[in-house]
């Protein structure tokens, strides 16, 4: 008897691992260069080669003048980022691959029993929501991912074991948080204050009920909070990170233009994702018979309104749903089927077919054409879209603009935004900015306006993208 047990909870590792497995690989195979990979490797390869770590502009023939102060907040993935790439063409593939593994790898062995109990919605939950969640950039995102499931967990041991010491592994977490991705590192110290603040009420209203914690639980969140507070400034920009992610959040003309940035918008597809895992959880929680823990209930309310509020924190939230949606599963104890195995198999042959398959993702954003204009020509003054800037920096173009718009916001952002679209005040712009260059898509504004413009002439046009230059005045 106590044999079949084991084979039969080996066999639940297993079917679980498969699918762990199939879904990195699936992501892997999905892999991509976004504009952002650019400038974070070449950022990583300046403070390698230059045995620093920037705290301003190197890159825009505009800002570097100015000297703007940049908070590189995420300057250690960038290192990491540049190294990975530098051992390999596929070291950012495999760093992503990586990144998606090791966070369900987490999940799993942090929520272990509660996977367990129903094998069939785990499969369902992790095949579903992660697939549909989570993101397949080499972004520090990957890193953050990890890290705010640590946080969880080691927040949820204190809550059932009230002896547990595990908690002080917080502190640890937030300084490298802060290094790696300081945006999302004030989600250590928040988290901490949540479980502390809901574990002083005693109460049970309807299905929402609340149990008071006891003094050593109480001191030990309260402790952990300042600790984190005060292990997020041990990185190189010091207090201004923790005003980061509060004063980046609170443009909302940089918010309301990023396209990660965006809330739930009801009328496009994409939104289908975020309400699928809501429904599912949503399921998941009525399906229970269990009253509703408070701690649960605010977290659940945080992460919902984030994932509302911006589509960047969907995978925070499918993270954060993963450790209370299964609280509340009531367990099925039935035995492994053929199911089970079929799930084991298509999962093997998801990898298999999905390695087959992979090729590495060109870089080039740009026809080679351009860019060899570009390094010929040598623009003093070029202007060109947003999205063109990272991979221009990657290549050794000097860029007005690019991805990192939090350091931009003070300065250009708006006037380039305002100019592509043909908004505000734009021939001043152009009058301001000089430009002597432009490389454009051809659906933008700026770019039809120009070929109707005698003071500008046409270069290259090639597929979507074209490029104009500036008459000399006088001719």
């Amino acid at each position: 008897m106590k044999i079949e047990k084991v084979f039969e909870k080996r066999r639940k590792e297993v079917i679980i691992f498969s699918v762990i497995l199939a879904i990195s690989v699936f992501f892997m195979l999905m892999f991509r260069y976004g504009n952002d990979f650019f400038w974070h490797v070449k950022a990583g390869e300046y403070m390698i080669d230059h045995h620093t770590i920037l705290k301003t502009d190197v890159f825009s023939w505009y800002l570097s003048p100015l000297k703007p102060v940049w908070i590189s907040h995420e300057w250690l993935f960038e290192i990491l980022l540049y190294g990975s790439s530098v051992i390999s063409e596929y070291g950012p593939v495999l760093l992503t691959f990586l990144g998606i593994f090791l966070l369900l790898v987490v999940l799993y062995l942090t929520n272990r029993s509660d996977f367990h109990k129903n094998i069939y919605f785990t499969l369902f939950w992790l095949l579903s929501s992660a697939t549909l969640s989570l993101n397949v950039l080499p972004r520090p995102f990957l890193i953050s991912n990890i890290f705010l499931a640590l946080t969880l967990y080691l927040l949820y041991d204190l809550k059932k074991n009230s002896q547990s010491k595990k908690i002080y592994f917080i502190p640890l977490i937030a300084c490298l948080w802060a290094n790696m991705h300081g945006g999302s590192s004030n989600l250590s110290y928040i988290l901490a204050f949540v479980f502390y603040f809901s574990g002083l009420f005693d109460f049970s209203f309807g299905k929402l009920v609340a149990s008071s914690m006891s003094r050593d639980q109480k001191k030990k969140y309260l402790t952990v909070f300042f600790l984190s507070i005060l292990a997020i400034l041990i990185n190189p920009h010091g207090v201004a990170m923790l005003l980061y992610p509060y004063q980046n959040m609170n443009d909302l003309f940089m918010l309301s233009t990023i396209a990660e940035w965006q809330p739930v918008n009801f009328h496009h597809s994409s939104s289908i994702l975020y309400m699928f895992l809501l429904a599912s959880l949503v399921f998941s929680l009525i399906w229970g018979k269990k009253k509703f823990d408070l701690t649960d209930f605010i977290i659940l309310l945080m992460f919902i309104f984030l994932g509302f509020k911006a589509i960047r924190f969907w995978p925070f939230a499918f993270i954060a749903f993963t450790y209370v949606v299964f609280h509340y599963v009531p367990s099925f104890r039935r035995r492994l089927s053929t199911f089970d195995v079929t799930v084991v198999l298509f999962s093997i042959m998801v990898i298999l077919y999905s390695m087959y398959l992979f090729e590495m993702p060109k870089k080039e954003l740009v026809d080679e054409s351009f860019i060899q204009i570009l390094k010929e020509e040598k623009p003093e003054r070029l202007y060109h879209n947003y999205d063109y800037g990272g991979y221009f920096i990657y290549r050794g173009i000097p860029v007005f603009i690019d991805g990192r718009a939090d350091m931009y916001a003070k300065y250009n952002y708006q006037d380039s935004y305002n100019l592509s679209m043909l908004r505000g005040p734009y021939e001043t712009y152009l009058k301001k900015y000089d430009f002597d260059y432009f490389l454009l898509d051809k659906g933008v504004p700026l770019a039809y306006y120009l070929s109707n413009d005698n003071r500008y002439e046409m270069v290259l046009e090639k597929g979507n993208t074209v490029l104009y230059k500036t008459k000399e005045k006088g001719l």
